[in-house]
């Protein structure tokens, strides 16, 4: 478990895919996160779930608050020990959560877990553009955006862009003594 202010993250445990499913299934949650459009069950979810913990390239956790409720997910993918770069991925799936710092913290939690204690070089993401909530949440946590992928994403009857975002570890350690060292306050 990675201990927060206000969450925890832990690892995704099988009894959690119930909920998960319903946030797969999400016509708005899918738009704004660019999940796949096809409508997903039970089933497929079981057997993402048990090729993903098989996988050594990828790792997921549960963000929960304090109380041990699940509200989200963050993913990295493509763990790659000899560039020491990953991709990340998050998603509040519980909607009373949007806009409570929530998404901050553990964007913040899980990038000093990949640069302290996995010592990464590289964290990057893909954000799609329309998902202006999100994009701020990633540059206020030092993201750059480093390319983008022009109408590579299809949702409500609209082709969208995909942006892609990078952070490097020097930027983030940056960040931490500047921006954002009272987040980071003992």
């Amino acid at each position: 478990m990675i201990k927060g202010k206000t969450i925890d993250l832990w690892s995704l445990e099988r009894y959690n895919l119930l909920e998960y499913l319903k946030w797969s299934n999400d016509r708005e949650l899918i738009h704004l996160t660019g999940m796949p459009t096809l409508p997903k069950s039970m089933v497929e979810l079981e057997n993402w779930y048990q090729n993903a913990i098989k996988n050594p390239t990828n790792k997921f956790f549960a963000i929960k608050t304090k109380e041990g409720e699940y509200i989200g997910n963050i993913e990295l993918n493509y763990l790659d020990w000899i560039t020491r770069s990953v991709e990340i991925g998050i998603l509040i799936g519980k909607r009373e959560f949007w806009g409570k710092g929530v998404g901050t913290e553990s964007t913040l939690m899980i990038l000093n877990f990949i640069f302290e204690q996995m010592d990464f070089h590289r964290v990057y993401l893909s954000v799609i553009s329309h998902n202006d909530r999100a994009i701020r949440l990633y540059e206020k946590c030092g993201f750059k955006r480093e390319g983008i992928k022009r109408e590579a994403f299809y949702s409500m009857g609209k082709h969208s862009d995909i942006i892609e975002m990078g952070l490097l570890q020097k930027e983030f350690q940056k960040l931490k003594k500047t921006k954002l060292k009272e987040f980071f306050k003992e």
